[in-house]
């Protein structure tokens, strides 16, 4: 199997495989390019976008800052006049992400959810959850009956706001609003002795997940105490370490998996079962990391001209602080790099813009010979069947060929044929092949 960087593979289920010993055909289209969009002047690092069509404007968090750009990308800050996050104002502060969600009550109230997590050496039940409505006005949820210990993750369903403390309960607000909260509206999931994760809601089910197991609740409509009852056989022994891998993509969730065994994988949450959905080499490079830079990786989803990528970032030594692109429908694993195969680019959300058509997203630092988090990126052409690398920028790609999963066998190439149209421009273009027959190397 290879990896083919800056470009999306597209190939047939059937033929794509990493058995050494079988053909498979790629084919590869430029992905849009990534360019600056705008300095917020605000030099921090990136923890999160968001796009609520209830606005019609994109959020993005920055440090301890929320800032949102509408239809003309005009950036205002939504946490100005001393009401910003209590925890991220350090670009040291590393460890600081955010998980935003648009949620519309049973009454048809609609609020936008900013919850702020701290990675604490363990986990990350250090944490703030603020709420806006379409006015603009960021607010922090102070009731004191919600809990303190709130772990990554927001659920919604008929009504209520759930969230999963790190002592193993799920907590709920009062119907139709987040921002009250009932002491005793909880539930505890009891069934496997492991250490909490995050939540989400999965189709009319609310989700947790510990370390070694899953579990499914359902509304019950009990009339006190916690909505939710467990689902009755719906147990299963697969965990996570990673609450912010979790992104719902087509045909379910995909998030970093963890076996009993401890070995971490890529899984695909489907139904009431989780299938791998990872390469041994996406595998090999997770399971290379420490638990703690586990605990860090993002996920989110693109969709590109109808297709769902599972974007995927790993930022750690270990790995090379690279950020990996899963073709859901294929379950083909590529790189994403920008404009030369050195400059990697650790996006760690994204969020269309009030035309539904481009991209933007914040950046963990270090692109572009920067070294903060402080811009706007903007992802261009992304809804154009045919992108052009435009910008006088090179199209690169990469393929390389790694060892199989069993007798270290070398994979290798048999031939490459590059079909491309030359551009009816009077440009000057040039294609390069340069290849290496050393082991484990690219081409």
């Amino acid at each position: 199997y290879g990896a083919i960087q800056n470009g999306l593979i597209h190939t047939n289920r059937d033929v794509f495989n990493s058995d050494y010993r079988k053909q498979s055909d790629y084919f590869v289209t430029p992905r849009p390019s990534i360019v600056f969009a705008v300095d917020t002047g605000y030099d921090n690092v990136g923890r999160g976008s968001f796009s609520w069509m209830e606005t019609r404007n994109s959020y993005h968090c920055i440090g301890e800052r929320l800032y949102r750009t509408d239809a003309s990308f005009t950036v205002t800050e939504v946490t100005s006049g001393g009401n910003r996050f209590g925890i991220g104002s350090s670009t040291s502060d590393s460890d600081f992400v955010s998980r935003i969600k648009s949620i519309e009550m049973r009454n048809g109230t609609k609020y936008f959810i900013v919850q702020i997590s701290k990675y604490s050496g363990t986990d990350w039940s250090t944490s703030e959850t603020w709420y806006m409505t379409s006015g603009h006005v960021i607010t922090k949820i102070t009731d004191a009956d919600f809990p303190s210990n709130a772990m990554p993750g927001l659920a919604e369903l008929d009504g209520y706001l759930f969230v999963l403390g790190s002592d193993g309960k799920i907590y709920n607000s009062d119907l139709n609003t987040p921002v009250n909260w009932t002491s005793g509206n909880n539930i505890s999931t009891t069934r496997s002795a492991d250490r909490p994760t995050t939540i989400f809601r999965y189709l009319n089910y609310i989700v947790s997940v510990q370390d070694k197991s899953i579990e499914y609740f359902f509304d019950a409509g009990n009339a006190t105490g916690s909505p939710l009852a467990r689902v009755d056989g719906a147990f299963l022994q697969v965990g996570s370490i990673a609450p912010h891998s979790f992104t719902e993509v087509a045909n379910g969730v995909a998030f970093i998996a963890k076996s009993l065994e401890g070995e971490h994988y890529v899984g695909l949450l489907s139904g009431m079962k989780v299938d791998k959905i990872s390469t041994p080499h996406v595998d090999y490079m997770i399971n290379s990391m420490s638990l703690s830079d586990t605990q860090k990786s993002y996920g989110y989803k693109m969709t590109v001209n109808g297709d769902d990528l599972y974007i995927l970032q790993l930022s750690s030594t270990a790995s090379g602080n690279v950020t990996l692109v899963c073709h859901i429908e294929t379950k083909t694993w590529t790189y994403w790099h920008q404009y030369d195969l050195s400059a990697r680019f650790p996006l760690v959300s994204c969020a269309f813009d009030s035309t539904e058509s481009i991209i933007y997203g914040v950046g963990l630092g270090g692109f572009g010979g920067t070294n903060n988090g402080k811009y706007i990126y903007k992802i261009s052409n992304i809804a154009r069947d045919t992108v052009a690398s435009g910008n006088n920028q090179s199209l690169l790609m990469n393929i390389t060929c790694n060892p199989t999963e069993f007798n270290n066998k070398n994979t290798f190439i048999r031939k490459v044929t590059l079909d491309y149209t030359v551009p009816n421009t009077t440009d000057a273009h040039t294609l390069i092949l340069n290849t290496s027959e050393n082991r484990g190397a690219s081409f």
